[in-house]
């Protein structure tokens, strides 16, 4: 073996040069067509009612309850409601809008159960905090 020929000398050589030109093609085409499998395979849906969104929304407020009790009073404060629930450590006073619940004086609560759904004020979004702390 000739172990002082260096690399270029061996790419002088047209058949290795050969394989070496094909080789790299072959790897190129390997990496384009793999590319282009995976974006294919993937499926981008754009939903652009989505987008106004990520700037500002509407906050959906959920409340839930946080143990056993007795819906104790329901009274009128304007356009809302005072209810009153009261549990094993005393009376719990919420105030929601007046379509928000759905339950009278005297019904149980349990924990998890939804108390009341409602919209709240307009809030940023994710893209617009992201942009703001940038």
């Amino acid at each position: 073996m000739d172990s002082k020929i260096s690399n270029i000398q061996r790419l002088s050589n047209p058949r290795a040069y050969s394989f070496s030109v094909a080789g790299f093609v072959a790897l190129m085409l390997l990496v384009i067509g793999s590319v282009y499998y995976a974006t294919y395979t993937v499926d981008y849906i754009w939903r652009w009612y989505k987008l106004p969104t990520y700037f500002v929304y509407k906050e959906t407020v959920k409340v839930y309850s946080d143990s056993n009790g007795e819906v104790k009073e329901i009274k009128a404060n304007g356009d809302k409601f005072d209810v009153v629930i009261t549990d094993d450590l005393g009376d719990h006073t919420f105030t929601f809008p007046a379509d928000s619940f759905d339950f009278d004086e005297g019904d149980f609560t349990s924990p998890g159960d939804k108390l009341a759904e409602y919209e709240g004020g307009w809030k940023p979004g994710l893209m617009a905090i992201g942009l703001w702390i940038t």
